[in-house]
């Protein structure tokens, strides 16, 4: 029975697309994770600051407007 089974042997060219595949794969995956690593630029950096202290002065106001409410509540 094992005798009339054909012999298997690996397809090269299938083997070397696949490998391809994953090359380019990898350089993207590479490609992404340098861009990434790169520090942001100044515009960035700024619109972040600007943010967080946006952020920031709404969460004081809050804070103060609540204090004001019980304040006014005694």
């Amino acid at each position: 029975m094992i005798e009339q089974l054909p012999v298997l042997t690996p397809d090269a060219a299938r083997a070397e697309r696949v490998a391809a595949r994953c090359r380019a794969t990898l350089a993207r995956h590479r490609q992404r994770i340098e861009a990434a690593a790169m520090p942001p630029g100044p515009r960035m950096l700024a619109l972040e600051r600007a943010m967080v202290l946006g952020f920031c002065m709404v969460y004081l106001s809050a804070i103060f407007l609540t204090a004001l409410e019980m304040a006014g509540a005694r």
